[in-house]
C-alpha cells in the first residue's frame, strides 16, 4: 500500500509486516532512496496461539483503504481490522471475545524499529531527544496525558498510541485535569499493571506494550487498538518557508505591508475579530478588511478554534441546554457573567476585557463541530478569509480534515494553517510535549509556532529537531518565547515572529543572500560537504541556481569556539553581512578562525579562496 514518501506491507494477521519511506534525509523530497524502519513485522500476542483466516482488503475511497482478517484461538475469538489513509494514518484494532471464561497472563505488541532509524524519540514522559537504549513506562491517565510515542529520523519515523473502545478525547491546555484521557482497560490490563518498554539490542530499538493480565468471561470482549502515524507526513518547502512573512498583531493593512510581511494573523479580541472563536459575529469589519489587505498583495488568517467560546455566540443557551456534550462540565467559577448564565457545571475560559469578552471551554469532540466547519467555509467563501490561526486545538483529525477540505473548496490561493501551542510540557497539560500531542493534525498545517515556555538555551540539537522544529513531521516553523534564539533558530529555517521580535533585518539579509530562491540543506540532511571544524556547531546551507552558497552556523558548545569552515574539504572564505541585533559584517580569510560565542551563530556567504 502506497502513498506520498511511504509505503506499507501487510502481514497475515493485518499487522503491519514492513514499512518504508522514500523521504530524502533532507526532507525536501519524497522520491529519495527507500528506508526501512522496521527489523522484524510488528506482532500481537496473546499468549497463545491463534489461527488466522483470510486478509479481506477494501477501497471504500480514493484516499483511504481497510482490512480485516478473522482469527481464532483456545476460548478466543480474534477479528483485526485496519485502515491506513493518504496522510499516513494507519490504525490496527484486534477485538479479543471469550468464548469460556479464560484469563490471558499478558497481551503484549511488540514494534521493533531499526536502531538506526529511532535516533530520536519524543512522548510517554519523554520530551524530544537522542533515543534512550532502555525505557519503562506505566499509565498514570489523571495527571499524565500520554498515550504515545514517537520514534524516528527526519525522514522515517512513526508515532504508536494505544487506546480500546472507551477512548474519549481528554481537554488541553490548562484544563487536562478537568477532563483527562480515560484509562484503557486493555491495554492498562485488570489490575492497572500494563505499560511500554524501550529496549535495544542488536541494532533494534524493540517497543513492547504489554497489559498484565486479562481476565474475560463468555461473551465478554476486549479491544486493543495501535494507531500509527507515518513520518514525515509531506517534504518541507524552505522556499515557502522564507518568503511567507508573518504579522501577528492588529494594525491597518497598509502598516502590513509597509512592514515588509505578507500575511496578517488577527487574534481575536481585536476590531476585525474580536469575540473569541466566533470571528463571524464581526463579518463586515473582517471582510472589509480581507479586502484591503488582498488589494496590497497581503494574506489574511484569523484567530478561530475549538477550545472555548465567547459568551456572545447567540447559540449558547442552546448549548447549554446539551449538558456536557459541547461545553465541558467542571467546577464552574470565574467571571460572574458565566456564574449567572451557566450555573456552577462548566469550565471558565479566557477572559479578554478590552472588548467584554468572556468564554467557556467546549468539549473536543461534539456535534457544535458541523457548526463550526460551516462557519470556516462561509469565512472562506463570502468573507475571503486565507485560512487559520489554531492556537492549541481541542478536536482531532476527522474534524481537521473537514477544516482543510472547507478551506481548500474556495479562493483564489491554496490555504494557510499554522498552529500555535504553548508548551504542553507541564502538569496542567499532563506533560504531553506539543507536536506529539497534535501529530495527527500536522499533515494539514502549514507551519508551526512553538510557542510559550519552550527552552531555546538550554536544550541540544535533539530536542530543538524533534519537539519545536517540525521537521520531521514535514513542517517548519517560527519561535515565541522572549524572541526566541535567532542563531540557532535559523539552522532550522527558522526566525521569530513579527512585530513582538523586529524579524525585518534578517528579512532583507535573506534577500540579500538570495536564500527564498535557493536550495536548502539543513544540518540533519547528512550533507558532509560543509564542515565547521566543530562537533557542536551545527551548519545549515543554502545554494543558489548561480552557484552561490550561504550558511547559517549556529553553537551548542558551553564555551567560545572557534570552527574552521570547510566546503568538500578546502577552505573558503567567508562574509558576515551586517544584520541588526544578530551580527556585524566582517570577513573571515580561508582556513582561518570563525569564532562563536555560546549559543550564537553567524549567516555567511561563502567564497572560494583567494588566490594568493
Amino acid at each position: 500500500l502506497d502513498i506520498l514518501g511511504r509505503a506499507v506491507h501487510l502481514g497475515g494477521d493485518g499487522f503491519p509486516q514492513r514499512l518504508v519511506s522514500t523521504f530524502t534525509p533532507a526532507v525536501t523530497s519524497a522520491d529519495g532512496p527507500a528506508h526501512e524502519l522496521l527489523a522484524a513485522p510488528v506482532r500481537l500476542d496473546l499468549g497463545r496461539a491463534v489461527e488466522h483466516g483470510p486478509l479481506s482488503l477494501h477501497r471504500p475511497g480514493p484516499a483511504r483503504v481497510t482490512w480485516s482478517v478473522p482469527g481464532t484461538a483456545d476460548g478466543l475469538l480474534l477479528r483485526t481490522e485496519g485502515e491506513l489513509e493518504a496522510d499516513g494514518f494507519l490504525v490496527v484494532r484486534a477485538t479479543v471475545e471469550a468464548t469460556a471464561d479464560v484469563t490471558l497472563p499478558d497481551v503484549t505488541l511488540r514494534v521493533p524499529v531499526r536502531e538506526d532509524i529511532a535516533r530520536y524519540t519524543m512522548g510517554l514522559g519523554l520530551t524530544g531527544r537522542a533515543c534512550p537504549r532502555t525505557y519503562d513506562w506505566t499509565w498514570d491517565t489523571p495527571t499524565r496525558n500520554q498515550d504515545a510515542l514517537w520514534l524516528g529520523t527526519t525522514h522515517a519515523g512513526l508515532q504508536l498510541s494505544l487506546r480500546d473502545e472507551h477512548y474519549d478525547r481528554p481537554l488541553n491546555t490548562n484544563y487536562y485535569r478537568e477532563k483527562p484521557l480515560v484509562t484503557p482497560r486493555s491495554w492498562a490490563g485488570d489490575d492497572g499493571l500494563g505499560g511500554v518498554r524501550l529496549r535495544t539490542a542488536g541494532g533494534v530499538r524493540t517497543v513492547t506494550a504489554y497489559s498484565g493480565p486479562v481476565r474475560l468471561a463468555a461473551g465478554e470482549w476486549r479491544t486493543f487498538e495501535l494507531r500509527l502515524l507515518l513520518t514525515p507526513f509531506k517534504p518541507i518547502d524552505p522556499r515557502r518557508q522564507l518568503g511567507e512573512r508573518y504579522f501577528h498583531a492588529y494594525v491597518t493593512p497598509q502598516e502590513v505591508a509597509d512592514y515588509g510581511a505578507n500575511v496578517v494573523n488577527l487574534h481575536h479580541a481585536t476590531p476585525p475579530n474580536p469575540y473569541i472563536n466566533d470571528p463571524l459575529l464581526a463579518a463586515d469589519r473582517l471582510h472589509a478588511y480581507t479586502e484591503q489587505a488582498h488589494a496590497l498583495g497581503v494574506r489574511v488568517k484569523v484567530y478561530d478554534t475549538v477550545r472555548e467560546l465567547t459568551r456572545h455566540t447567540p447559540e449558547l443557551p442552546v448549548l447549554a441546554s446539551f449538558g456536557d456534550e459541547v461545553l465541558a462540565a467542571g467546577p464552574g467559577g470565574g467571571h460572574a457573567w458565566l456564574q449567572e448564565h451557566l450555573g456552577a457545571d462548566f469550565v471558565p475560559g479566557w477572559v479578554a476585557p478590552n472588548v467584554r469578552d468572556v468564554a467557556v471551554v467546549t468539549t473536543g469532540e461534539s456535534r457544535w463541530h458541523n457548526f463550526y466547519v460551516a462557519g470556516i467555509r462561509r469565512l472562506r467563501e463570502h468573507l475571503g478569509v486565507d485560512g487559520l490561526y489554531l492556537d492549541d486545538v481541542a478536536y482531532d483529525r476527522a474534524t481537521m480534515k473537514r477544516v482543510r477540505k472547507a478551506l481548500t473548496a474556495s479562493g483564489d490561493s491554496p490555504p494557510l494553517v499554522d498552529l500555535h501551542s504553548c508548551n504542553q510540557y507541564r502538569a496542567p497539560d499532563g506533560f504531553a510535549s506539543s507536536a506529539n500531542l497534535y501529530a495527527e493534525l500536522l499533515p494539514y498545517v502549514d507551519r508551526l509556532w512553538l510557542g510559550e515556555l519552550f527552552d531555546y538555551e538550554g536544550t541540544d540539537p535533539a530536542y530543538w529537531l524533534v519537539e519545536i522544529s517540525g521537521i520531521p513531521f514535514g513542517l517548519m516553523g517560527e519561535m515565541l518565547e522572549g524572541g526566541g534564539n535567532p542563531w540557532r533558530g535559523l539552522v532550522f529555517g527558522m526566525t521569530a515572529r513579527a512585530p513582538m521580535t523586529d524579524v525585518r533585518p534578517l528579512w532583507r539579509a535573506f534577500d540579500e543572500l538570495g536564500l527564498p530562491e535557493a536550495e536548502m540543506t539543513g544540518w540533519w540532511g547528512g550533507d558532509a560537504s560543509v564542515r565547521t571544524g566543530h562537533d557542536e556547531v551545527l551548519a545549515t546551507t543554502w545554494r543558489g541556481a548561480d552557484g552561490r552558497m550561504a550558511v547559517a552556523l549556529a553553537s551548542w558548545a558551553d564555551a567560545p569556539v572557534e570552527g574552521r569552515i570547510t566546503v568538500r574539504g578546502r577552505a573558503v572564505e567567508a562574509y558576515a553581512p551586517a544584520v541588526e541585533g544578530f551580527q556585524e559584517e566582517r570577513t573571515y580569510p580561508a582556513g582561518g578562525p570563525v569564532p562563536l560565542a555560546p549559543g550564537r551563530g553567524l549567516l555567511l556567504r561563502l567564497r572560494p579562496a583567494t588566490s594568493p
